[in-house]
């Protein structure tokens, strides 16, 4: 029996049995040491043959004394150290022939396994790794080369009872399928557990080729951590470029991860309860081949964070993908490519200080979502965030059981225009929807080009809806609106075999400048099927339009959608009051139209009024299209305000020879059908029409009341053909 055992073979010297035929496994294997305490060290060239056997890939749990290894050193008691130097060679050319095989007992005392690589090792067969390392902690260590080019075959494999430490200063290269270029796994079956670490420095390089093969794949009891600075690039089908899976992981990367197949996630990283699963990009991370994500991540609770310098992207895929989640968030400060998308149980978050950018694939760019819980998505004064293709949302918050929030510092684009023709078709810049409450803001700035295209969209079918902007607001495309805010009232309460609406309240509000170019346009909506609206434009807020049947502000009750609200179709026969106001709204009729929720922000919170001259207060509107409104209310059941408080609202354009257009104009509108309609223009308030046709303001009830009165040095000029300043008209008790 030998206790401690030390090999050299010196600089120069030769291990051949290429040409020997062996008659069992390990008959021509180049090194083969036992002992409790085991040494090897190789500077020459160590070469190994065939054997007589055929190699079986199904029966992979084989005796570690089978196979024609280049060096095979076991520690039955004790440790077993390796090491390959820099004149080191070695090389494997039959199945299942490991270049390095060390192995120590998992369940000795103490036991360790090291192996350190400076040469080359070059493996050809099936099954057969560049290094495997075994035993109750492992250390490997590699600045040479490690290739392997059999099925199977890992560049570098390594199991433990407990902690795994791998270190590559050099180059990893496996060129078939199922061959992970490191593959490590802390092993539950010892009744272990233990940590794994795994750092790629910026010299190291990883490259696979074939099929399911990883560029790193951890596999950690407890903590799974990898840290890469250098390159690793996959290209086979299905390939990973990292994969972290244990109870804890972490991603740091510096460096480069790209993948190349089809089906290939650069990043795949894991947790199990009650851990996290932490990502840290400041380097590039980005997947070519089709159905190939960037970065997926599940876990209990997920952080991914993207740094300044830090490049995350797809080229048809999710760029970044968290979900099976109970807390996801994500954290960009620098570049992602592609969908990013957040699917959290309980709390989902993101955070965009940086650039997110569409692949050109339709749908919703950033999406955050929480099943249970909150959903919250904010871009910061340097985030910016575009899609461009048609039927696409650029940020999407959903809580279908919680509330949701989007809050815009920055820029949202979508759409673009090319030749003097939009592009970007029913796509919308904003949207959240929530059934605790709904928020959509902007202090910063939202463009969108075509058709039916939204700037703030804010849904919520049990609570209130808010949308409000700050900020500055372009569409451009008909029918497009820039803020919107609808009580979707999709619930019902279910009692004694009955069933009634649960009334969901909208807001929608402008304090900033919002231009809209296209036919049927509107700056501001408010609806509501079942609840109250209220639709404003205060402050000093600016609202341009200038398409026909373009409106400045709307608020509707008793419809579910905008198109039968504004072509006055059938509605709900049920809602309570719709509001639009132009100016300071200081009185919104008080209790005679009943409350109306405060919602979830209010100018004040981002405007210091204190601050503010009186002229400042003064709100706009202005259309120059046929048939438009500057502030419209529509109740289909319930009453109707439409207002005009020390503001300024103008329809029509005229030249010296006439009206050049506000044909068939509102100025400010109220149309009830079965409450009291109101419009009002008070407080120093001006109302200008210039086409022909044009009503300065209405008030028109079906069966309730009509008031339209203008009072408080307010003004009401009309300058059309056949128009009216003041108009109240009613089918029911009164009108005045």
């Amino acid at each position: 029996d030998v206790d401690d055992v030390t090999v050299t073979l010196g600089d120069g010297s030769d291990v051949n049995t290429l040409d020997g035929a062996a008659t069992e496994y390990g008959g021509n294997a180049g090194i083969v040491v036992t002992g409790d305490d085991t040494i090897v060290r190789n500077l020459g060239t160590v070469l190994t043959g065939y054997g007589s056997e055929e190699y079986d890939m199904e029966s992979y749990h084989f005796s570690y004394f089978d196979g024609h290894h280049g060096i095979a050193a076991y520690a039955e008691n004790g440790d077993v150290r390796v090491e390959n130097f820099a004149t080191g060679i070695i090389g494997t050319v039959a199945d299942r022939s490991f270049g390095i095989l060390a192995y120590s007992d998992p369940d000795e005392y103490d036991s360790e396994t090291e192996v350190v690589n400076a040469g080359s090792i070059s493996t050809t067969g099936d099954g057969s790794h560049g290094i495997s390392a075994e035993g109750k902690y492992v250390d490997v260590w590699n600045t040479g080369l490690v290739f392997t080019g059999g099925e199977e075959s890992h560049g570098i494999y390594a199991t433990a009872k407990y902690d795994i430490y791998i270190y590559n200063f050099g180059e990893i290269e496996t060129d078939d399928d199922d061959s992970d270029g490191i593959h490590a796994v802390s092993d539950s079956s010892y009744w272990g557990g233990g940590d794994i670490e795994v750092v790629v420095v910026e010299t190291g390089i990883i490259t696979t080729a074939g099929e399911s093969s990883f560029g790193i794949s951890v596999s950690a009891d407890d903590y799974g951590s990898v840290s890469n600075a250098g390159t690793i690039v996959t290209t086979g089908d299905d390939a990973t470029g990292v994969y972290l899976d244990g109870d804890t992981v972490y991603l740091n990367n510096t460096g480069s991860i790209k993948t190349y197949g089809e089906d290939a996630e650069a990043v795949d990283a894991r947790s199990g309860s009650p851990a996290t699963t932490t990502i840290i990009n400041s380097g590039t991370i980005y997947a070519y081949g089709e159905s190939s994500g960037g970065v997926e991540a599940s876990g209990p609770t997920v952080v991914v964070k993207n740094l300044e310098t830090g490049f995350i992207g797809s080229e048809s895929d999710v760029a970044v993908d968290v979900d099976d989640t109970d807390d996801g968030r994500v954290y960009n400060y620098g570049e992602i490519l592609g969908y990013v998308d957040v699917d959290a149980a309980n709390y989902a978050y993101l955070l965009n200080d940086g650039d997110i950018d569409a692949n050109g694939e339709s749908g919703a760019l950033v999406e955050v979502q929480s099943e249970y819980g909150d959903a919250i998505v904010v871009n910061g004064e340097t985030g910016h965030v575009q899609t461009d293709e048609s039927y696409s949302v650029a940020i999407s918050a959903y809580a279908p059981e919680g509330y949701a929030a989007v809050r815009n510092y920055g820029e949202v684009i979508t759409g673009y225009v090319e030749s003097g023709t939009n592009y970007g078709d029913f796509s919308t810049a904003i949207s959240v929807f929530a059934e605790d409450g709904a928020l959509a803001l902007n202090t910063g700035t939202i463009d969108t080009y075509g058709i039916e295209s939204l700037g703030l969209n804010a849904t919520s079918d049990f609570n209130t809806a808010q949308a409000l902007n700050i900020g500055d607001i372009e569409t451009s495309g008909d029918g497009a609106v820039g803020v919107y805010a609808h009580g979707a009232d999709e619930e019902y309460v279910y009692e004694d075999y009955s069933y009634s609406y649960v009334a969901a309240d909208a807001l929608a509000g402008n304090a900033g400048t919002i231009t809209t170019h296209g036919d049927g346009a509107i700056g501001v909506a408010a609806l509501s099927g079942h609840g109250a609206a209220l639709a404003y434009n205060v402050v000093g807020g600016s609202i341009s339009t200038s398409g026909d049947d373009a409106h400045g502000i709307f608020a509707g009750v008793g419809f579910d959608n905008l198109g039968d609200a504004l072509d006055f179709e059938y509605g709900t026969g049920d809602g309570e009051t719709a509001v639009a106001i132009n100016g300071v709204p200081t009185f919104y009729g008080g209790g005679f139209f009943g409350d109306v929720n405060d919602g979830f922000v209010s100018v004040a919170d981002f405007i210091d009024t204190e601050e503010l001259d009186p002229a400042d207060f003064r709100s706009t509107i202005v259309t120059t299209g046929d048939g438009a409104v500057g502030v419209l209310a529509h109740a289909d059941d319930g009453g109707a305000l439409a207002a005009n408080f020390y503001g300024t609202v103008t329809t029509g354009t005229r030249d010296e020879y006439g009206a050049l257009s506000g044909e068939g104009a509102y100025g400010i509108a109220a149309f009830a059908e079965d409450g009291d309609a109101l419009a009002w223009n008070k407080y120093h308030a001006d109302i200008v029409t210039n086409g022909d046709g044009a009503h300065g303001m209405i008030a028109s009830s079906g069966d309730g009341d009509a008031l339209a009165f203008n009072k408080y040095a307010s003004s009401v000029v009309t300058h059309g053909d056949g128009s009216y300043g003041i108009r109240g008209a009613s089918s029911g008790e009164d009108e005045y």
